[in-house]
């Protein structure tokens, strides 16, 4: 771990020598907080400290058209009471060449442009009205479902017309990160299944100052022999994502709302039709310069993708010291529904399995749910950047 640590200050030094003749910005944030929950059923609760990221956010302005931005994500992960390992995410890094404001390109790791909190709130938490995501948003390496960032060619454009038009429009590697790609090194499948890439569209509209109509949706396909959430589909594998919403956020604005709906849907030959769907509703109000006490309504139904799906309730506040120190206040309610996967045998009337022509078992996949409980308890963050 100690040689990992000098790896990445050596780097750092390097990047933020070499950069020093541009017009270079370097941004560090961080958010230690504290967290205690209770649940009712089990009658269990724990309580840690958390927030062990460091970010570094660096933007350069090269020339007149091209730009550079990198988020880098140094984090401790604790295993247990005497284990932790420590990790790097290069959560994006990218290059932007702009033309106008109708027309920009975008090409390397970026935030997936679905809806509007994915792409407004990076992870400087100073930004973020919330101390966490809404769940339906969160990375998939946080249990999420979405790719909420992902690797690819974005055109963009803003501005445009009295509506205020923007579009986003991104070709990228997709669930599973594959691109396209032979299955060629799974013996089972020759050399034309080939994976493809995903588009993803997002089209807003702010018909007045900071109000913000918009609607995305992404499109994307695994072939079989690919990977994705543990299983290789035997037939290629359909997923489609729709989400919609509407914003009223603004640096100078007392009120704040957001409020996202998601619904993400796979069809294949084993799963047959499955779907996820979730959303969330903020709002919040800026009683001083320095205090606002805000709320959300966040809930996810997972059940068909065998993942817990829970409501809950949050009621927090935050204290803004200045732009770059925060403190935010919350307390938690909510209840979890946890599905596992069921398999049965299709049998004859004489209760011999049925087998489909490749000698295969002919199963019925269902599900079984497990009610969590409920859970509640105080989270607190101070997060900063400098």
């Amino acid at each position: 771990m100690r040689k990992s640590l000098q790896v990445v200050v050596f780097l750092i030094l390097a990047v933020c020598s070499a950069v020093i003749a541009q017009d270079t910005k370097v941004r560090f944030f961080g958010q230690p907080g504290f967290d205690l929950t209770e649940n009712t059923k089990t009658k269990q609760a724990g309580s840690n400290f958390v927030g062990n990221n460091f970010v570094i956010f660096v933007t350069s302005q090269i020339n007149e058209r091209v730009s550079v931005l990198s988020e880098t994500n140094f984090k401790l992960n604790f295993r247990d009471s005497s284990r932790s390992s420590f990790g790097v995410d290069i959560e994006r890094l990218m290059v932007k060449y702009y033309v106008n404001d109708y027309l920009s390109l975008r090409f390397g790791r970026m935030y997936s442009p679905l809806g509007y909190w994915n792409t407004q709130y990076n992870l400087g938490l100073v930004l973020q009205p919330t101390i966490i995501r809404p769940r339906i948003i969160q990375a998939e390496h946080e249990g999420g479902l979405l790719p909420t960032r992902d690797g690819g060619l974005q055109i963009e454009g803003s501005n445009i017309s009295s509506l205020r038009f923007s579009y986003k429009f991104l070709i990228s590697n997709g669930l599973g990160r594959y691109g396209v790609r032979s299955a060629s090194t799974n013996a089972q499948y020759d050399n034309t299944r080939y994976n493809s890439f995903a588009y993803t569209l997002n089209l807003m509209i702010e018909p007045i100052d900071n109000l913000k109509i918009f609607a995305s949706g992404m499109y994307d396909e695994i072939k079989p022999g690919f990977r994705y959430r543990g299983f290789t589909p035997t037939s290629t594998l359909y997923a489609q994502l729709l989400n919609g919403g509407v914003a009223f956020m603004g640096a100078d604005l007392k009120p704040e709302f957001i409020a996202e709906y998601y619904n993400i849907s796979t069809k294949d030959s084993y799963f047959g039709n499955t779907s996820a769907k979730g959303g969330y509703v903020y709002a919040g109000y800026k009683l001083t310069d320095k205090i606002a006490p805000y709320a959300i309504f966040d809930y996810t139904d997972y059940k068909d993708f065998f993942v817990s799906s829970l409501n809950s309730f949050k009621l927090g506040f935050r204290y803004k010291f200045d732009a770059n120190a925060v403190v935010k206040f919350e307390y938690e309610i909510g209840e979890r529904v946890f599905a596992s996967p069921t398999v049965t045998l299709v049998r004859d009337a004489n209760g011999v399995p049925v087998f489909d022509a490749n000698g295969n078992p002919q199963i019925i996949l269902g599900r079984s749910l497990t009610y969590g409980g409920i859970y509640h308890g105080p989270r607190l963050q101070f997060a900063f950047a400098f």
